[in-house]
């Protein structure tokens, strides 16, 4: 889901939920999650911060960093790169996951306030949005007339 913002033309404040991801494994390093890719005979994907596993170009992303906003280009490329590898080896764990709904689009469910107290009892944030009860997240999902594949939780 996005952060709370104006998306869109004319609308108030909300969120927009953008996918539902199911875990399909947690891996120690993001080298075992390269090799998982690999046997299943996957590409791997841009986010596996290993060896010779290049980024994406910079326009390939929204762009913005607050902490290098004073570089750009190639330079920042680089400097980005370099902190996802940092943030990469300090914290190791690789998640695999199964998109079980995507929508990157302007026509993404838009998400009112009202719908996250209704589901959870309270406004979860964004980013770390903590432990999230299955029956609950179901309950967010009808509001927002999104459906997923049954194996879903």
């Amino acid at each position: 889901m996005t952060v709370k913002g104006r998306y869109g033309d004319g609308y108030i404040a909300h969120h927009r939920l953008t996918a539902v991801l199911r875990v399909v494994a947690v891996l120690l390093s993001h080298e075992e999650g390269a090799k998982w890719y690999l046997e299943q005979g996957m590409s791997i994907p841009n986010n596996c911060m290993i060896k010779d596993n290049p980024s994406k170009p910079l326009e390939h992303s929204h762009g913005r960093n607050r902490s290098l906003q004073h570089l750009a280009g190639e330079a920042l490329r680089r400097a980005w790169d370099w902190s996802y590898r940092q943030r990469a080896s300090k914290h190791p764990t690789f998640v695999i996951c199964e998109t079980l709904f995507k929508d990157l689009s302007w026509h993404a469910p838009i998400v009112h306030d009202e719908q996250l107290l209704r589901a959870f009892g309270r406004i979860p944030p964004t980013r770390n949005p903590g432990v999230l009860a299955p029956d609950e997240f179901m309950t967010l999902l009808e509001l927002l007339a999104v459906s997923i594949p049954p194996s879903a939780p």
